[in-house]
């Protein structure tokens, strides 16, 4: 399972859960507007981890945040976006 944080409102955030739930892989979906205690997890999360230092250079907040199985965590939202590169980081690190 991957936790994802993120918000429906957030389009790159939105095909990576889509494309999970077509591939099978199972998701923790931390959603910003249900529940807004996620948002500051996440900065806490990110504001920690050295993977989102240049989200945090460009002023990003870093959605969709992602944390896979074996704790690799990084900004699903890099530009350019690339949804295929996102799953295959997300597959790469979410096997034991």
């Amino acid at each position: 399972m991957i936790t994802v944080y993120g918000s429906n409102q957030c389009p790159k955030t939105v095909r990576i859960l889509e494309l999970c739930k077509e591939r099978g892989i199972e998701t923790n979906y931390r959603d910003f507007e249900k529940d807004l205690k996620s948002i500051w997890e996440f900065v806490v999360i990110r504001d920690g981890e050295k993977s989102f230092d240049k989200t945090k250079h460009n002023k990003r907040l870093g959605i969709p945040g992602i944390i896979c199985e074996n704790g690799f965590t990084f900004d699903g939202g890099e530009e350019p976006f690339d949804d295929e590169s996102v799953m295959a980081r997300i597959e790469a690190n979410s096997k034991n």
